[in-house]
């Protein structure tokens, strides 16, 4: 969390809540400041703000530029607490992330924000935006003014206000400094105390001097600026949709614009064999980071009055999708907009009317170019696609939370995902398949030995005993009792929620029920209970439940090490749907799922961080009603079935009888088991020749190798050279801003022509494989994009791209060139799990 809190002192007396030996409010609060400040000295490291302990010292740090004893409550919030504890919030200084405030822009401090808890839509922060001084700015924009750039890191999000809720803002802001002026009255009243001295008070008095004219002149700007907008507010028409503020650009290389001029020349020349530098097509939108995605036609989206953009990038730190540009707005009358960081960001969206109103922006304008455009739904009509998007729910998922598990059953709804990434895959789920069961009777006799004879503490019997009650009285050689029992024991799994309530930790937790033997499969598990991802509660309940049963049940300990990847869904994509139309139970587990980030433990099951994943939700009565108002609509259901379930085939890997642990630790940190086309040189064969390195040149008329015969050494004989591996779990594909790779249709991963060169998924790759191309020239906005400008603003060019090996599929023939060019027949691309197991 970006949001601190830190105990300071015990200022207050709990039973009366009135500060303890202090007679006023200001008297209290300079007493916590100077503990505050103690304990910033001691724990913090800042000698520059600590030199002076006087909270209205002369001194001011140049950290903290602020006006009067406000600049030191910009960083330091103090509350007391119901408790009688004083805690100091510490949120992360927005100007530490975001650019320096314009002279026009506001960057707001503790006074501004009180007044904020009467402002929609900052009235409904939980906690009040009183919480976050210096995380949030007020920026009043002009046209031409650029207010992020693609690709470049973003931590934080964009407000667009309307014209009233700026109107508003000023207002509260106009406030803020009547407060501000008042305080310090308050102060100086109060007199010299036992905890101020005369020489303070008198230092406070000049200050208050020096400043005042200045609150003055600024209380008189805020009152022209809020007659001004006032006026606009009142020529508004009544509904009046809102205006179009601001355009998101995006700048693309075209295909081939490689450096070098010996590349050039080359690529004149004709090459048989030779595969085009790409043949991506673009999509018909790409995903933008904000409520409306890219045309593929303009590359560019509109922003409007009342929008948020940039909250994608703040939420999960993925570069930016576009560059967004100011195109309204002059110096007299600016375009209002609230730039925030993530921890207000959160407490901004805890405002259920706020979420309300952009869920409602989200439905009527994403909905209408997002869904649409899925090639599921391209071919509804006008008619059929207005009735579906009145049936859609806009839903969230936390970080872990299982969408979908393996064996549930499909009866109820499936997913377009709108923010976040789900990750897809097999071997992860816990849920009992239906040839997971032995024997129904064996299984049924060890449920019931437990109720009678039991081996577990009597605590954890007593847990289970609700299970042990529902078992169903049908006999055991009935029809339809496996698949009775099958379900009552899926349902356990999903909901029983026993870590908690057997245990504090994951240590006390094995041991008391008797788990210490399956270990391994709770190594990375959080060591809190209570912070246990879903996933995670799910495997120590299938586990459990093995254990009791080992005659009725199959063991499913070691199958949750042999997963496997098939995709990760990012915004824009359909998942779910494929089960929910053709009746059966899912075939693949769903996680809301983000990538590890440095600092933060990881759970080995799901590898997360908490983010979320929001979603639109559709429901299976609406889908099959959809399929019987549209013909066209049914038809295409079935060719989707078939082109996933071919891309399914191919990308899964039919698990091994050996685990990944029974290898050598060099194997496994290596990474080799994870490989699907691995490649690999027997340098016992291998005469250096580096035929290979060239074949793979002359295969891409981009002039640029995808191997290179550098890498790691296995067991002496091997080089594992750098070069896509095809992986079971490509974190290469997670967090592009613009959604350009993704897997082929044989599992292959591809860069598309939209890559915009943030090389995101050249950092996360683990081996290497992915490299970033210079463009033989900068790629410069063209003449429509440049007339956004204003004067002194530039965008930055693409000047590179990133270059994966895509196994030669692009090629006429398909297969690896490398393979194919080396005359000793020591390069091979190899199924890595398998290959080395069987030397």
């Amino acid at each position: 969390m970006m949001l601190k809190t830190r105990t300071v002192c015990k200022a207050a007396n709990p039973a009366s809540g009135k500060p303890r030996n202090s007679t006023s409010a200001p008297h209290f609060l300079r007493s916590a400041c100077h503990s505050a400040l103690s304990v910033v000295r001691s724990v913090l490291g800042y000698p520059e703000i600590c030199r002076r302990s006087a909270l209205f010292d002369s001194h001011r740090p140049q950290h903290f530029p602020a006006r009067g004893f406000s600049a030191l409550l910009i960083r330091f919030r103090l509350q007391p607490q119901v408790c009688g504890m004083v805690v100091v919030n510490i949120p992360i200084d927005i100007r530490e992330v975001a650019d320096e405030p314009a002279p026009q822009d506001a960057l707001l401090g503790v006074y501004e924000l009180q007044e904020f808890r009467s402002v929609p839509p900052f009235s409904g922060m939980k906690p009040g935006p009183e919480n976050f001084p210096g995380a949030m700015i007020l920026r009043r924009v002009h046209r031409g003014r650029v207010l992020c750039h693609q690709g470049d890191p973003g931590r934080t999000a964009f407000q667009i206000l309307t014209q009233p809720d700026a109107l508003n803002v000023l207002k509260a802001l106009r406030r803020a400094v009547d407060a501000e002026a008042k305080a310090i009255r308050d102060a100086l009243a109060a007199g010299v105390t036992p905890e101020t001295s005369a020489d303070e008070r008198e230092r406070l008095l000049r200050r208050d001097a020096a400043e005042a004219p200045l609150r003055t002149l600024r209380a008189a700007r805020l009152d022209e600026e809020i007659q001004q907008l006032e006026a606009a507010v009142a020529k508004l028409p009544p509904n009046t949709a809102p205006r179009v503020v601001a355009q998101a650009r995006l700048l693309v290389a075209p295909p081939g614009n490689r450096r070098g001029l010996l590349r050039r020349l080359i690529n004149l020349l004709p090459r048989f064999g030779a595969a085009p530098a790409s043949r991506s097509k673009l999509p018909d939108y790409i995903p933008n980071d904000g409520p409306q995605d890219l045309s593929a036609g303009t590359l560019s989206a509109p922003m409007f009055e009342g929008d948020l953009f940039g909250e994608m990038s703040c939420m999960n730190l993925a570069p930016r999708s576009a560059t967004v540009i100011a195109t309204e707005g002059t110096p007299t009358e600016p375009v209002y907009m609230i730039e925030m960081v993530r921890n207000a960001l959160d407490a901004l969206r805890g405002n259920a009317e706020y979420r309300r109103r952009m869920d409602e922006i989200y439905r009527t304008r994403v909905m209408e170019t997002q869904v649409r455009s899925l090639p599921l739904f391209r071919c509804l009509s006008d008619a059929d696609y207005k009735w579906l998007s009145s049936q859609l729910d806009l839903v969230e998922f936390g970080a872990g939370d299982v969408i979908f598990d393996e064996h549930d059953s499909a009866t109820d709804f499936c997913y377009v995902v709108r923010n976040g990434v789900v990750k897809v895959s097999r071997g992860l789920g816990c849920l009992l398949g239906p040839d997971e069961i032995r024997s129904p009777a064996v299984l049924l006799q060890e449920l019931q030995t437990q109720a009678h004879q039991p081996t577990l503490p009597p605590t954890i019997t007593q847990l289970l005993q609700p299970l042990l009650d529902s078992l169903p009285a049908t006999p055991a050689d009935a029809p339809k009792f496996p698949e009775t029992l099958r379900k009552l024991l899926n349902q356990w799994i999903r909901t029983a929620d026993l870590q908690t309530k057997i245990a504090a930790t994951t240590d006390e937790l094995l041991e008391r029920s008797g788990l210490r033997q399956y270990s391994a499969a709770f190594t990375d598990f959080q060591e809190k209970t209570a912070d246990w991802w879903e996933l995670e509660a799910r495997i120590f309940h299938r586990v459990l439940l093995d254990s009791l049963c080992p005659k009725g049940l199959k063991a499913r300990t070691t199958a949750l090490q042999q997963r496997r990847t098939l995709s990760y869904a990012s915004r824009g994509e359909l998942i779910g749907e494929i089960a929910l139309l053709r009746g059966e139970e899912r075939s693949a587990t769903c996680l809301a799922f983000t990538h590890p980030s440095s600092g933060q433990k990881t759970a080995t099951q799901a590898n997360l961080i908490p983010q979320r994943v929001e979603a639109v939700r559709i429901s299976a009565d609406t889908l099959r009603a959809l399929m019987e108002r549209s013909p066209a609509f049914r038809r295409h259901v079935d060719e989707t079935i078939r082109q996933r379930q071919d891309r399914d085939q191919q990308v899964a890997v039919q698990a091994s009888t050996e685990t990944v642990a029974s290898q050598s630790p060099e194997f496994e940190s290596l990474g080799l088991a994870w490989g699907q086309s691995l490649m690999v040189i027997d340098l016992d064969r291998c005469t250096r020749c580096q035929e290979c390195v060239k074949a793979c040149v002359a295969a891409h008329d981009d002039g640029r190798t995808r191997l290179y015969l550098d890498g790691p050494r296995f067991e002496s004989r091997y080089l594992i050279p750098v070069s896509c591996r095809q992986c079971l779990d490509p974190v290469c594909m997670i967090g592009c801003p613009v959604g350009a790779i993704n897997r082929g249709s044989s599992g292959e991963i591809r860069i598309a022509d939209h890559c915009i060169g943030c090389s995101k998924c050249a950092d996360q790759c683990p081996y290497g494989s992915i490299q970033m191309d210079l463009l033989d020239s900068a790629q410069e906005p063209d003449a429509d994009l440049a007339s956004l400008l204003g004067p002194g603003y530039v965008l930055r060019s693409v000047q590179e791209r990133a270059v994966v090996c895509d196994q030669c599929k692009s090629t006429p023939s398909g297969k690896p060139s490398c393979v194919y060019a080396c005359p000793h027949e020591a390069a091979i691309r190899v199924e890595g799990l398998k290959f080395f197991e069987n030397l």
